[in-house]
């Protein structure tokens, strides 16, 4: 959550900038502010914007439940729009709020019961791989291996058995380079238009 600075009254928190990245470093700088300045911390980052590190789950309900509407997603966002366009996961406002109610139907009781049932499932075959891994000494790479299982589950949970006729079709997932592939230039953008087509069989199947 970050917005521009302005003449506010801040939570307490560190005098100089604060670099963040996806890293043990950061984990430790984060677990670093909460221990010195409570569950919410305001800071600086290097390109002078406010942001705030909110380590309460009160208050992160408050803002994700019962006060969304006063908060905005950070500029980040925007760029995440290349790949994804202006839809649920990006977006603000009157568009958040009807793509939410669109998606509302999927997450009844008894879909987020079919969901867990995915989830177990997954595991349980990600739990064999790594034990077949195990035995034979294999290296496996955490952070991969959990990206992947994560987009498996991901990608089965939306398109059920049109998962694996994706996968048939093209021979290889067509969808593995969002977990493989960390950058995010241009290159990237190309290839998550190139899957509408996979995407556009799916979704042009009769009943769906």
């Amino acid at each position: 959550m970050t917005q521009p600075q302005r003449a506010i009254r801040r939570p307490p928190g560190p005098d100089q900038p604060v670099s963040l990245g996806i890293d043990a470093e950061t984990l430790s700088t984060l677990t670093g502010l909460q221990r010195a300045y409570g569950d919410l911390v305001s800071m600086v980052r290097p390109n002078g914007r406010l942001a705030y590190f909110v380590n309460d789950p009160d208050e992160v309900r408050r803002i994700l439940v019962r006060r969304h509407g006063r908060y905005r997603k950070g500029p980040g966002f925007e760029r995440v729009k290349m790949l994804l366009g202006n839809g649920l996961i990006v977006s603000d406002g009157d568009v958040w709020r009807r793509s939410r109610t669109m998606i509302q139907p999927a997450f009844s009781r008894q879909n987020v019961h079919l969901l867990l049932k995915v989830m177990v499932e997954c595991s349980d075959r990600r739990a064999v791989r790594w034990a077949a891994a195990a035995r034979d000494g294999e290296t496996l790479n955490t952070t991969a291996e959990t990206c992947d299982f994560a987009l498996e589950l991901i990608l089965i949970s939306i398109f059920g058995d049109d998962y694996e006729r994706c996968i048939v079709t093209d021979g290889e997932n067509p969808f593995a380079f969002l977990s493989r592939d960390s950058t995010r230039d241009l290159s990237v953008v190309m290839k998550v238009r190139r899957l509408r087509q996979p995407l556009m069989q799916v979704i042009g199947k009769p009943g769906k």
